[in-house]
């Protein structure tokens, strides 16, 4: 019984060393997840990779809103 002390012990340490090892696999995984999720909104830069032409035509409309608004007040000025 003495000698099987030493080896349980053991082997409860290493169950917890390979526990905490999964545990910091999971933690690096869960953060470059998260990493990911949390810069994927705020890349304007891909979203203009991705659609162009929607970028495009939104820039137009928006500038032809403002010209628009703009002239029509230079307009009203006597």
């Amino acid at each position: 019984m003495a000698e099987s002390l030493p080896t349980d012990r053991f082997d409860h340490e290493e169950r917890i060393r390979r526990d905490l090892e999964n545990a910091r696999q999971e933690f690096a995984t869960s953060v470059l997840a998260l990493r990911r999720k949390m810069t994927s909104p705020f890349d304007w830069r891909g979203f203009l990779r991705r659609r162009p032409v929607a970028v495009v035509i939104g820039g137009v409309i928006t500038g032809f809103t403002i010209a628009l608004l703009t002239s029509a007040r230079w307009k009203d000025d006597p």
